[in-house]
This record gives structure tokens, C-alpha cells and sequence, in this order.
């Protein structure tokens, strides 16, 4: 989350890293994982979804 592989590089995606530093910023603020995945379910914010490599996603 917050990068993109383009060829063998790495591109920052900015909508994606700005909600990367927000959960980093959060998590300073409340000071638990427990804590920050609670805020984050009330806030609806979800993983984006990903494809493995049997063609299973998970995320969604």
C-alpha cells in the first residue's frame, strides 16, 4: 500500500500514501494495533484488494 512496482521500480502512489501516513500518524496518537484497527473499522477504511498468485483475492 502507498507503492506501485513499475518495471523493477518502486512509484509512490500519493491517494494510497497519504492514507499510509495517516494510519502511521494514528497509531502514534492511540498507541496499540488493537487500538488503531478499531478506529480504522469505525472509519470504514478497508485493505485494498490483492491477488495471489493461485488467483485467490483476499482484501475485499
Amino acid at each position: 500500500m502507498g507503492y506501485r512496482s513499475i518495471g523493477k521500480k518502486l512509484e509512490i502512489v500519493p491517494e494510497e500514501a497519504a492514507l499510509v501516513r495517516k494510519i502511521f500518524t494514528d497509531y502514534l496518537r492511540l498507541g496499540s494495533i488493537g487500538a488503531l484497527a478499531a478506529s480504522l473499522e469505525r472509519e470504514g477504511v478497508k485493505p485494498k484488494p490483492r491477488r495471489l498468485v493461485n488467483g485467490k483475492t483476499i482484501g475485499v
